[in-house]
């Protein structure tokens, strides 16, 4: 009656088990990915700047049949460090929750630029450079500057503090560090009570905790090879190429980091059951009559 006892407790216990790893494993890949570091890394990866470069210029090579401004006023300044730059420092300043104004972005060379080009037209058609001749220049400056940081918001930043989300964001990254390590504990405290409930055949945690992590890892790497296969997030229906390569490459990359993860946890608990196997095997070699 015992036995059976302990054995039922233990099945219950590696149940719990599995998700406690399950949710542990979920939230050391949050740890990992919602971070400045892994953000930047993202957009260097995917060349981000590159595609961000070209939508713009595709962008005033279109508005210069209404503007009258050819691309290369404003392409003409701009480099893909630049643009990279200016995604940096939205980045920055979201994980540093500042408020990012597009009139603190450094486009001087676009500002110079444009400068040029009305100072030129205007010489060419005799207009005089009064106070509205500098408003126009100021306006086209500033929406300039506006338009280019707004391209360089890949990860729509503004628009996620727009409609209260990048709030709640922040919410969850506080307690992402205490929700990591009560789940880590959770595991601990689990794997302990095994320990106890089998404290007179100690070998046998192997094999619960392993068939626990085994599980886990199979529930975990499943729907990430089905999800990395189909091409799921690629199904994503965002216009903006920068955007979607963003959102999307970002997607897959905490995927991996998941069936990674999950793959880990499957192998340490194979590992786990080869070593219990070995165990018991010595052990009935070293007393025939023990029967499993």
């Amino acid at each position: 009656m015992k036995r059976a006892s302990t054995y039922i407790f233990s099945l219950i216990l590696s149940v719990l088990m599995v998700f406690a790893v399950i949710g542990t494993l979920l939230l050391a890949v949050a740890k990992i990915s919602v971070s400045e570091d892994s953000a930047v890394k993202n957009i260097e990866k995917n060349n981000i700047s590159d595609i961000v470069y070209s939508q713009l210029e595709k962008y005033y090579n279109e508005k210069y049949y209404s503007s009258g401004i050819p691309s290369e006023v404003y392409m003409g300044a701009l480099k893909s460090d630049i643009i990279e730059e200016n995604i940096r420092t939205q980045i920055k300043y979201a994980f540093e929750r500042n408020d990012f104004n597009y009139t603190d972005s450094d486009f001087s060379g676009v500002e110079e630029n444009l400068e040029k080009f009305f100072s030129s037209y205007a010489e060419e058609n005799n207009i005089e450079k009064d106070e509205n001749y500098s408003e126009k220049l100021g306006n086209a400056q500033d929406n300039a500057k506006k338009i280019i940081s707004d391209y360089c918001d890949v990860y729509k930043i503004n628009t996620l503090k727009n409609h209260g989300i990048l709030t709640k964001f922040y919410k969850v990254l506080d307690i992402l560090p205490k929700a990591f390590t009560a789940a880590s504990a959770a595991v601990g405290i689990i794997l302990l009570l095994i320990v106890l409930f089998n404290i007179k055949e100690i070998a046998t945690t192997l094999y619960w905790s392993g068939i626990s992590l085994i599980v886990a890892g199979i529930m975990g790497t499943a729907p990430c090879i089905y999800l990395l296969a189909a091409n799921y997030f690629g199904s994503f229906t965002i216009k903006q190429p920068h955007i979607f390569t963003t959102y999307t490459s970002a997607l897959n990359s905490v995927t991996k980091y998941f069936l990674i993860f999950s793959v880990c946890a499957a192998v340490t608990g194979i590992i786990f059951l080869v070593i219990y196997a070995v165990v018991l095997e010595k052990k009935r070699n070293y007393n025939p009559k023990v029967i499993k």
